[in-house]
């Protein structure tokens, strides 16, 4: 991650963006990107790879800077044109991201596709299993586990057991069951 930090230019400005825009949104891209690079270090991946997935967690909510925080900070369940608006930042992420020059791939996949659902529930375009990039399908992990280990304005945070077995019981569809198992070995 500090790497990623100090070679690459549009990360700094990218996290910048995002930190002056919301605070939880910047710790959470930071706190994704933690658990992706531990996921993936457990898993063995190697040293470009990881590189390639930290940036990508860690940019994976940058589309947020361009969503009203208004919507990124309503204490409470968001409407039907709310919710449509949010669902906008993973392809914000990814055009910003092509802006600032980033032109790996799998980096913008991972931005673009992290809400993307095994079962084809998911958004932007509704795919499903292995037609879902890898680094997206481990970042949408580590964003739900997040999102549930972290304390909120509107909500208490889990302890990771719950939140582990709320993902396995409830999510069972949506998540790639392989990298759960991984992720349940690593926080043994």
């Amino acid at each position: 991650m500090v790497g990623t930090i100090l070679h690459d230019d549009y990360a700094i400005k990218s996290l910048m963006s995002i930190a002056t825009h919301d605070y939880y949104t910047h710790t959470h891209s930071i706190n994704v990107a933690i658990y992706a690079l531990s996921l993936g270090s457990f898993m063995k991946l190697k040293p470009d790879a990881l590189s390639e997935l930290g940036e990508a967690a860690l940019l994976h909510d940058l589309g947020k800077s361009k969503i009203d925080a208004a919507i990124i900070n309503k204490n409470g369940k968001l409407t039907d044109q709310e919710y449509a608006e949010m669902k906008k930042h993973p392809s914000l992420g990814y055009t910003i991201g092509l802006k600032l020059g980033i032109k790996n791939r799998k980096i913008l996949e991972g931005i673009r596709h992290h809400h993307e659902k095994m079962d084809g529930t998911g958004y932007p375009f509704r795919m499903r299993g292995e037609a879902i990039p890898y680094y997206a399908r481990i970042i949408g992990l580590c964003d739900i586990f997040d999102a549930l280990t972290s304390r909120r304005s509107y909500k208490e945070p889990m302890v990771p057991f719950e939140a582990l077995l709320l993902i396995k019981t409830s999510m069972k569809g949506e998540i790639d069951m392989t990298l759960l198992k991984k992720m349940i070995e690593m926080l043994r």
